[in-house]
Parts: C-alpha cells; structure tokens; sequence
C-alpha cells in the first residue's frame, strides 16, 4: 500500500511524464536535454518508492541513509534538469558533467531543499501519518530532543550556505551563469519557507508574490 503523500507526487511525476511527451515534437531538437531531464525525474520518482517502502514497514531510517535518498526526493536535480531543456546557450555538455560531478554548490542546494522541508512540515502531514523526516531520523539515531535536532538542522543551512558561497566565489571551468542560478535556487527555497512557513506546498499563500512579481507594474519611485 502507497502512502497517500506518496500517491499525489508519483501521479505529479506522471502528469510531469506527459507533459514531456505531448512537448515531444516540439522538444525533438533537445533530445539529449528532454533524456536527462526525465532521468532525474525518475531518479526523484525511485526515492519516492524508498519513502513509501520505509512508511510501509514503519522503519526509520539512520540520518544518513535518509539524506543520501532526500537529496533525489529533494526535487532540485529534477528542476534545474526541466529548466535546462531551454537554457542551452548557458547549459552545454561541459556544464552537464559538471553537475553531474555534485559539486559542492549543486549537492548544497539538493541538502538545503531537504533540511529547510523537514523541518517546516506541516501540521496536516503529521496528522496523515507521514513518512519519517530527517528531524525524526535524527532524533531517533541519537535520542535528543526534537528542538535540539532542529538546531543541528539549522547549522547544517547555514553549512550548506558556505559552501554555495564559497564554490559561487573560487570555482572555475563553469560559467558564471550556471553558478548564479544555483545561489539562486537556495534564494528561491529560502523564500519559499520564509519564516518556517512551507509556501512550496501551500502554494496559494505564495499567490500574492506571483502576481507582484510578473503582473503588476513596478513602481520606479
């Protein structure tokens, strides 16, 4: 049995399938960059089994093995594959190995994504039953307290934010453009939790943003 958390993303990884397909024609001349992209949603999409699997046989998984599967069920190998399909003057195949190689900037954003969702988890998921998170994870391998967890959490943010910065500042071979839109994926996520409050699920609350940013005029005084 699939958990119900489980079923709704796996059926977003079909309809993301779909999509694909029926885009086909017109993605034809992207055939490498269409391939890849559903790779890593597929990658996202086996994590998602893990997941389901662990709820099923109410195993809590050591911290590391969580985070070695939440960096796929992350979702942020699976974006930055889709957007690339059309960034192909900034992404060629030097820079698809280079993100393949998980620099420190590219594994920072995959562990940043996980860590700022685990601990802004929703009320309503508790209530379901979800699946473990890393704070459970956590607590459970080492026996502190879920506020003590939280702390080591946010270290590890701030962790991950070093290392962003620092790759953004020293790495070479790779254009700045590629780097800047990663520090900016992290912009992205802490935007989206801003104040612990996970607009990325609650997606109306972000709304107000949206329009903001892409419908109304912007005041130049």
């Amino acid at each position: 049995m699939i958990h119900t958390m489980h079923m709704e993303q796996l059926m977003n990884f079909k309809l993301l399938l779909l999509q694909l397909k029926e885009n086909n024609g017109e993605l034809e001349n992207f055939g490498y960059r269409t391939s890849y992209a559903k790779e890593k949603l597929k990658e996202m999409v086996k994590g998602y089994f893990v997941e389901a699997q662990w709820f099923n046989d109410g195993y809590v998984p050591p911290f590391y093995e969580f985070m070695h599967n939440g960096l796929y069920t992350s979702g942020h190998g699976a974006i930055p594959a889709i957007s690339f399909i059309r960034l192909e003057n900034i992404v060629g195949n030097k820079e698809y190995e280079w993100v393949e190689s998980n620099p420190k900037i590219v594994k920072s954003v995959k562990l940043l994504s996980r860590l700022i969702n685990d601990i802004t988890k929703r009320k309503d998921e508790e209530k379901k039953g979800d699946g473990p998170s890393g704070v459970d994870c956590y607590v459970n391998e080492y026996g502190v307290s879920r506020e003590k967890e939280i702390e080591e959490i946010k270290k590890m943010c701030e962790n991950a934010w070093k290392n962003m910065n620092e790759e953004y500042m020293e790495a070479s071979g790779v254009s700045r453009a590629l780097l800047k839109y990663y520090l900016y994926l992290g912009c992205t996520l802490e935007f989206i939790y801003n104040k612990r409050i996970d607009y990325f699920t609650d997606a109306s609350s972000m709304k107000q943003y949206v329009t903001s940013l892409v419908l109304e005029q912007l005041a130049l005084d």
